[in-house]
């Protein structure tokens, strides 16, 4: 098994520090290309000060297949500063684009993206306006974030975010009704056609009861060539523990990033 070497790594946006690690294996060859990959919204309790836990594994799992593979806390989350945010985890995201493009071995090559589920919305919304992000992939990603507000008033979608510790108390808005429509312009259906034509692949579970799947048609009609759509049908919404998904994830990257793949620039 190859030797995997890691480093951690510290920006401030928005005054606020965001943290992450940038693992890769001992170079034999120059790694592949960057890979930054974006959790989720946090669904239970986290540790105070925990790392990103969930996705170490994942991060592994592509160090040992070539890449540079990133993953970092957005804001509100392990061990990163401040109250999630779902316009400032864009802000966070671009932030470290910027950071891994500075890596050395990085400037001038592709970058790619990989975001589950509210990270993959983030990648979206950052790829959009991110040229540098070549390769785009978007797991269990919502169109939008409607179906949160019409699930549950605004009061308590905060009293739940605060519960599990991802939005800070002193942050709570003065008035949630203000709050709402603010996360709910946050659309990446809205922006997905940006991304063309840069390579784009949505996977998406068909028993997903969190982001139903017809979120991933929305989003497939809404993007531009080249695009495609992985639909699974016995999967769920945590679609990042399962070895298909990485797999489908790894060979679709190598392919786009093979000499005789299109640029798609």
């Amino acid at each position: 098994m190859k030797q995997l070497t890691t480093r951690a790594f510290s920006l401030s946006v928005d005054r606020l520090i965001i943290r992450g690690e940038m693992t890769a294996a001992a170079p034999s060859d120059p790694p592949l290309p960057p890979l930054i990959i974006c959790h989720g919204i946090p669904q239970e309790r986290q540790a105070p000060a925990s790392r990103n836990e969930g996705y170490l594994s994942l991060a592994a799992y592509f160090a040992r297949r070539g890449f540079l593979s990133v993953i970092f806390n957005f804001r509100g989350t392990g061990y990163s500063q401040g109250s999630f945010d779902l316009w400032g985890w864009k802000r966070d995201l671009e932030a470290v684009i910027q950071l891994v493009l500075r890596e050395e071995g990085s400037r001038g090559r592709p970058l790619s993206l990989l975001g589950f589920s509210g990270g993959a919305a983030t990648a979206c919304m950052a790829a959009a306006d991110c040229p540098q992000a070549a390769h785009v992939i978007l797991a269990a990603c919502p169109a939008d974030f409607d179906f949160l507000f019409d699930r549950q008033p605004p009061a308590e979608l905060l009293e739940e975010a605060r519960s599990i510790g991802i939005l800070q108390p002193e942050d709570m808005p003065r008035d949630p009704e203000d709050w709402a429509p603010r996360q709910k312009t946050f659309r990446p259906v809205d922006c997905i056609g940006r991304i063309a034509p840069r390579p784009l692949l949505l996977i998406h579970g068909q028993k997903d009861d969190l982001v139903r799947e017809e979120h991933a048609h929305r989003l497939y009609a809404a993007a531009g060539e080249p695009r495609e759509l992985h639909l699974l049908p016995g999967a769920h919404h945590q679609l990042r523990v399962l070895p298909e998904v990485q797999e489908i994830c790894c060979r679709w990257l190598k392919d786009h990033l093979s000499p005789r793949a299109p640029s798609g620039r």
